[in-house]
């Protein structure tokens, strides 16, 4: 039996990363995850383990999406990373995706974040 998707969260915030946990489980997505807020723990969790999902915040202190982006791709290149934002924006947004992020959705829109981890996650053929 496959074991459910692992998702790295990647957020200062417990309690957003916990509301975007709430809100894949209440969508139905099985999941495993872990939370970390540092470049340091970013890169133990993909050593560690190579996860199925990343979800990045953008602005945090010490620590920014790009660098999450730039970290997740040099250790997980093949991993689809999302940023799940209230700050991103539309213009950070595309750069994102020019610089191979997955995707990008702000925190308000509940139900377009869980289409695209849906999508992030969904077998390929």
């Amino acid at each position: 039996m496959p074991s459910d998707p692992h998702v790295i969260f990647v957020d200062d915030s417990l309690d957003d990363a916990d509301i975007s946990r709430w809100r894949l489980a209440k969508a139905g997505i099985e999941f495993s995850s872990s939370l970390v807020y540092s470049e340091p723990g970013l890169v133990t969790e993909l050593t560690q383990r190579c996860p199925d999902l990343i979800i990045s915040d953008f602005s945090m202190p010490g620590f920014d999406g790009w660098g999450a982006l730039r970290v997740s791709q040099a250790l997980a290149p093949t991993t689809p990373f999302i940023f799940h934002s209230g700050t991103i924006g539309e213009e950070r947004c595309r750069i994102a995706l020019t610089r191979g992020a997955f995707g990008c959705v702000e925190k308000q829109y509940a139900a377009d974040f869980v289409v695209l981890v849906r999508k992030a996650l969904a077998p390929t053929s």
